[in-house]
C-alpha cells in the first residue's frame, strides 16, 4: 500500500508527523526524535493488514487512515479513526471483500 504523510501540532504545540511504512502507521517529532509505531503489525509485512494514508485533523487528537485487510482474492478496505497515540482504533466505513475467479 502506498504511504502518505500528515503533520499536526499536539497539545503542547509540538509538531508531529504521521506516515506509513510497510503497512504500518508511525509518528515522529518534526525534529526527527521520538519515533513511534501506532498501528499495523509489529514485524513489517507480517499478516494481511495494511494501514496507510494517515490524515490528521486540525485538533491533532486523532488520525484517520485507510486499512486494507485480507488476501489478494478477498480484500476489504475501510476508513478508520484512532487516537493520536494509536489507541481506540475504530472503523468509520468498510467495504465487503470480493472473490475473484
Amino acid at each position: 500500500m502506498a504511504g502518505g504523510a500528515a503533520v499536526a501540532h499536539g497539545d503542547a504545540g509540538e509538531a508531529r508527523i504521521a506516515f506509513s511504512s510497510a503497512g504500518r502507521i508511525l509518528t515522529i517529532g518534526a525534529d526527527g526524535s521520538d519515533r513511534r509505531q501506532i498501528s499495523g503489525p509489529t514485524v513489517p509485512d507480517a499478516g494481511n493488514v495494511d494501514d496507510g494514508y494517515p490524515a490528521w485533523p486540525p485538533d491533532g487528537n486523532t488520525i484517520a487512515f485507510v486499512r486494507t485487510a485480507g488476501g489478494s482474492r478477498n480484500q476489504t478496505s475501510g476508513i478508520y479513526l484512532m487516537d493520536a497515540d494509536g489507541s481506540d482504533q475504530r472503523p468509520l466505513t468498510s467495504s465487503k471483500g470480493k472473490t475473484y475467479d
